[in-house]
């Protein structure tokens, strides 16, 4: 008879919370953890930040915690710098070296460090993959490093510390199988307040540390809460994710080196149109432009993608590319989607005025309930679209320009409408008039 029995495994997940546009360390004030497939919910209260989850796995294997322990840097990989973290159990003399794949020490960092965990700032100056090691009287830790770009020299810089108290550990007692939905959300006390992380969502196979992102969309981008074109209209800006967005259309009746922007029908290669031909609303909806308005200006050069278009100096009509960027980051975050499904996004980008209620629309279509709207603070308008003739959809869509360039006659746009939930990548002919906003450069 041949006996089996599957043991149990120790999953252990260290948390940390982190600034996502400096990527600064961030002080957690609690942990939620939820197994969504058999409903639990634990807390993980300050100072805990690590948690021994057991699965049943069938393998003879226990995960143990190091205490002594690199962290894997980030970014990875990086563009001539980066950031590492190391824990550090009891006070002692540590040495850093970094390794290029020849073997050739590049360079190190020695120093008597207190106990808790220390954080480094690192520059390396070529491209390449580099082995970072560290060491102490009695262990030792390493992490592979992937550079990009050409640092600007070669240097260990150490950052500063924070308590080891961030690290005691708490055993979680529930049922956990190894494909079970997890979700961990992080939260710390910003600014007086305690803000919530983006949840993280997986399922439990291996032990790892856990970085909770903490933003703060839908404020004013930093040092930046207003910009002015070369008409001296003046422009609200928005934060989202790691994007610096105009939270308004643009109106600009010229471009930036003067000359004007033809309104209707004219000579000039470049027109605007006035949404909906409704003059009152200009000042919400901004004009309607052709693709001649949108193309007029190569930021870079041709090869960056970068239209300046009617947008400001240091700003350029956005790229299909960065649109999606705006999309994966609001789709990823539980708090801008609609009825737990991340295609329900549309509502957080939409403003929460303007909408005309859908015939037929689902609950989270942008129509619908137009309170529950604008999450991130983007504001999107539902200023229609013009072939230069009659203008339609007012109040019912939004269409706005990429930069990205279709096939002939037509160019690669974004529209949101009443009735749906979504956004849709289309095309619109070159001489329709849409809706422009600009991203920072």
């Amino acid at each position: 008879m041949l006996l089996t029995s599957a043991v149990a495994q120790q999953v252990v997940l260290t948390f940390k919370g982190q600034d996502y546009l400096t990527e600064k360390y961030i002080q957690l004030s609690r942990i939620e953890i939820e197994n969504k497939t058999k409903e639990w919910n634990e807390t993980l209260n300050y100072p805990d930040t690590t948690a021994i989850l057991t699965i049943s796995s069938g393998l003879e294997d226990v995960q143990g915690v190091y205490d002594f322990a690199l962290q894997q840097n980030t970014p990875n990989p990086f563009e001539g710098m980066t950031h590492v973290t190391l824990q550090q159990p009891e006070a002692g003399t540590i040495v850093l070296d970094i390794f290029d794949l020849q073997g050739k020490k590049v360079t190190s960092f020695t120093g008597k460090l207190s106990a808790g965990a220390h954080q480094f700032s690192i520059i390396l100056p070529s491209p390449q993959v580099y082995l970072l090691n560290a060491r102490n009287d009695h262990q030792t830790s390493s992490i592979k490093m992937v550079n990009t770009a050409i640092g600007v020299g070669c240097q260990i810089q150490y950052e500063g510390s924070f308590s080891i108290t961030q690290s005691l550990k708490k055993e979680i007692l529930r049922a956990l199988d190894a494909d079970d939905e997890m979700l961990y959300t992080g939260y710390a006390i910003i600014d007086g307040a305690e803000q919530k992380s983006a949840a993280i969502a997986r399922t439990e196979h291996s032990s790892e540390e856990l970085t909770f992102d903490f933003t703060q969309d839908g404020i004013p981008c930093p040092g930046l809460a207003t910009v002015t074109d070369y008409d001296r209209n003046t422009y609200k800006t928005v934060q989202i994710g790691k994007q610096c967005w105009m939270a308004e259309n643009m109106r600009a009746t010229h471009f930036v080196d003067g000359t004007e922007i033809a309104l209707n029908e004219g000579s000039s290669a470049a027109h605007r149109f006035i949404a909906g031909d409704r003059a009152d609303m200009i000042q919400t909806c901004g004009y309607l432009y052709d693709w001649n308005a949108v193309k007029y200006g190569i930021v870079d050069n041709p090869e960056s993608g970068r239209l300046q278009g009617v947008c400001p100096t240091g700003w350029h009509v956005p790229t299909q590319a960065e649109w999606i960027q705006l999309f994966g980051y609001v789709r990823n975050r539980e708090e801008y989607i609609c009825g737990g499904d991340d295609m329900n996004f549309a509502k957080a980008l939409c403003a929460n005025f303007g909408w005309s209620k859908p015939f037929q629309g689902m609950p989270c279509s942008v129509g619908t309930d137009l309170s529950t709207n604008n999450a991130t603070g983007f504001t999107v308008v539902p200023a229609g679209i013009t072939d230069g003739y009659r203008t339609r959809e007012f109040a019912e869509s939004a269409r706005l320009w990429t930069a990205t360039s279709g096939s002939t006659g037509s160019s690669h746009s974004i529209t949101f409408k009443s009735g749906s939930t979504t956004i849709v990548l289309s095309s619109n002919y070159t001489d329709e008039g849409l809706s422009v906003r600009c991203v920072k450069d």
